[in-house]
């Protein structure tokens, strides 16, 4: 009994990584970001601070991402829809292989992260719209697809070591974090 109070006393709980967060982002980067990314940060960094594991990071890898994807939605995604339907788009994608971006007016739900990212990377209508929102395309792309790779690694080839959870976690948290180039500049 001894023994598991000890334990329960070392664990911590996500909402109390707030102030290392805080640390680690800034107060203006951190409180622009939505509360539910907050909140994946905090779950991620209590996963990655707190794994005795040298092989299994995949929930850290799984919130961090989760964490970029939220921010991606709220800033790019979102702005990018409204975007396309006030320019007529009802349905809007390429007849190729890629999957439609917009289907009935309504975001296709069925795109991945790096789907979406797809269409930052080939498409000079979305492209455009994204610099019109004061965005630089290509850093997004470039930093979208890394921690992408990084969470399809953790997920279907599981390599979840603790350096690619440090990697993907200083993509977030690091002093350039990728989250500010979802931002306009100020």
């Amino acid at each position: 009994m001894e023994t598991l109070r000890l334990l329960e006393s070392h664990v911590k709980r996500a909402a109390d990584l707030e102030p290392r967060l805080l640390e680690l982002l800034g107060k203006e980067l951190y409180f622009r970001l939505g509360d539910d990314a907050q909140r994946d940060l905090e779950l991620g960094e209590l996963y990655f601070s707190n794994n005795p594991e040298p092989d299994d990071y995949s929930h850290a890898i799984n919130y961090f991402h989760r964490a970029y994807e939220r921010e991606f939605k709220q800033r790019l995604r979102m702005p990018l829809i409204k975007c396309l339907r006030e320019k007529g788009h009802v349905n809007y994608g390429s007849g190729g292989t890629a999957k439609p971006l917009l289907t009935n007016g309504a975001f296709n739900r069925m795109l991945t992260l790096g789907q979406v990212l797809g269409y930052l990377e080939r498409d000079a209508l979305v492209k455009g719209i994204v610099n019109d929102l004061g965005l630089h395309v290509d850093e997004i792309w470039e930093n979208g697809d890394e921690i992408h790779k990084a969470r399809n690694r953790a997920v279907h080839e599981y390599v979840c070591r603790r350096e690619d959870a440090a990697r993907v976690r200083n993509m977030l948290l690091g002093e350039n974090s990728i989250l500010k180039s979802l931002f306009p500049a100020s």
